[in-house]
């Protein structure tokens, strides 16, 4: 289960990655928030199926040496490995997103019967991992509608 939520993690860092080359908007930027937030909270799965913290340092940070990179983060240009993503135009882009955003929401452990939550923290967890990726995929299509209403202008 471990290597799954860490799978996941990656997977919803490099979306949020790939939203740094999209337009700007409030929308965009509540997405990323979402995304970030939904990988967090799997951060707190992995704490409650046991897994050691990548944080040890908590309570004793006294200089930004102190401060551990953060973890589960994709090290690679997530442009380049998105199928077509430098040819996408900013509508295109959104669009894609929140079809991958929806993929996730389907075929993940978050809503699976499979993977039944061992306590309490877990299963509270796991179900706000789920809701912020599904706020993070109704961000994309506010940002869609904001789009059309500019342009309908």
């Amino acid at each position: 289960m471990e290597k799954e939520i860490k799978d996941l993690r990656l997977h919803i860092d490099g979306l949020a990655q790939l939203i740094t080359n999209i337009e700007d908007s409030d929308e965009v930027l509540a997405c990323k928030d979402s995304l970030f937030f939904s990988k967090a909270w799997l951060g707190k799965c992995l704490g409650a199926l046991g897994t050691p913290s990548p944080y040890p340092k908590d309570g004793e940070r006294k200089s930004v040496a102190d401060i551990e990179p953060t973890a589960d983060t994709v090290s690679h240009d997530v442009t380049k490995t998105a199928t077509g993503w430098e040819e996408k135009n900013n509508i295109e882009k959104i669009d894609w997103l929140r079809q991958e955003i929806g993929n996730i929401l389907k075929e993940d452990y978050l809503i699976s019967d499979a993977y039944r939550p061992v306590s309490r923290t877990e299963a509270i967890a796991r179900t706000n991992a789920y809701t912020e990726l599904c706020e993070a995929r109704f961000w994309l299509g506010f940002a869609l509608e904001a789009i059309k209403k500019e342009h309908e202008k």
